[in-house]
């Protein structure tokens, strides 16, 4: 009796006479693998030679394992508003009266938040000069006051060579300012000489842009972005356009099979995202209302041998750390390097329980090998 090589026979005593007969035969068997086994056998008369294949009773039984670390898909089903970007920021709308902000659809219920309308911040940084001017003094000069214009407040660094401004950049926004304000460096802060001509140049401003759209309220329940609509300027201009992003699902432990629980941080599970967890207590994990829960076979029967690596980012700062289910049950976690030691791993990991979280800069590298 077995699946491979010789039988092994075993002899059972019988009334005999015609008088029904029944033995059990010890079998061990290992539940905790994945690959069904078959024995295979026949009964037959002491009395026949055991060569003789005279009144053999063939059987075969096949053994199904049925593992302890059972796999459930967890999904992240939604979560609230995380931000908004600004995708347009239009013009003409009022600092004192912000317009509406109306976030509509996705799935959720909730979110509210609140336009920031630019007060006329200078947002040119590097100065394009409309006149070199002549006659400065040759230096580098900081915190230059910078004159003319609507506004007020903004400073700048000018270089001259030559007694002709070479390179500016404004190094304080100021506020008040307009698109199209002429503004002068302040001579007296570049030396003390009067120039022969003034250097000029324009600038842009955010006045009357919408420069940010901050979430006053998360909101709950969205499975997909909502649609974010920010009211019209009044009196003409340009509308101003948003999208919304959700935010990750929380975090949680996986239980794990064989080790203690690994903590799945914040900002790593995304809406719409299903992970394998495994458990070997009978019950489902503990997960928050944001996701469900599938049991879907056995964790470890569906392994597969996997390559992670971070790319992009500086090199030894770009970086990816990483969470999985290994195929004896451990949860592990780690964090590779652009660059570093290591830059990738290669790992036998439970499929679909691996989670990623690129930083600085970095991306997350996954290739799947095969079984393993």
């Amino acid at each position: 009796m077995n699946n491979t090589g010789a039988y092994t026979c075993i002899t059972v005593s019988c009334a005999g006479g015609g008088a029904p007969c029944t033995a059990d035969i010890p079998i061990v068997v290992d539940n905790e693998t994945c690959t069904p086994v078959e024995f295979d056998g026949y009964v037959q008369a002491i009395c026949e030679d055991i060569n003789s294949t005279q009144g053999r009773v063939p059987f075969s039984v096949t053994f199904t394992p049925t593992p302890s670390c059972r796999n459930y898909d967890v999904t992240c089903n939604n979560a609230g508003v995380a931000s908004i970007t600004v995708e347009i920021h239009g013009s003409g709308y009022n600092p004192a009266a912000p317009p509406t902000v109306v976030l509509t659809g996705g799935g959720g219920a909730g979110a509210t938040a609140v336009a920031v309308v630019g007060t006329g911040a200078i947002t040119t940084t590097t100065i394009s000069f409309t006149s070199t001017g002549s006659g400065y003094i040759n230096g580098t000069y900081t915190n230059v006051p910078l004159l003319g214009g609507a506004g007020s407040g903004a400073k700048a660094t000018i270089t001259v060579a030559g007694g002709i401004a070479v390179s500016g950049v404004v190094t304080t926004p100021g506020t008040g300012y307009l698109t199209g304000n002429t503004l002068t460096p302040d001579p007296t802060a570049m030396g003390g000489a009067t120039p022969l001509t003034n250097i000029t140049f324009n600038v842009n401003s955010d006045y009357g842009k919408i420069i940010a759209v901050n979430i006053t309220s998360n909101g709950t329940g969205y499975t997909s972005n909502p649609t974010v609509t920010i009211a019209p300027p009044g009196g003409g201009g340009q509308q101003a356009t948003g999208t919304a992003i959700l935010d990750f699902c929380p975090g949680f432990t996986a239980p794990g099979c064989s080790a203690s629980g690994l903590e799945i941080p914040n900002g790593v599970v995304q809406v719409g995202q299903t992970i394998s967890v495994c458990t070997n207590t009978g019950t489902a994990p503990s997960v928050p209302d944001n996701y469900t829960l599938v049991q879907n076979g056995d964790c470890l029967c569906g392994c597969v041998s996997t390559t992670i690596a971070s790319t992009g980012g500086s090199p030894g700062v770009g970086a990816v750390n990483y969470w999985y289910t290994a195929c004896n049950g451990a949860l592990v976690q780690g964090t590779v390097t652009t660059g570093g030691s290591p830059s990738s791993v290669t790992v036998c990991i439970a499929h679909n329980s691996l989670l990623t979280q690129a930083v600085n800069g970095a991306t997350a590298s996954v290739t799947e090998n095969g079984g393993c």
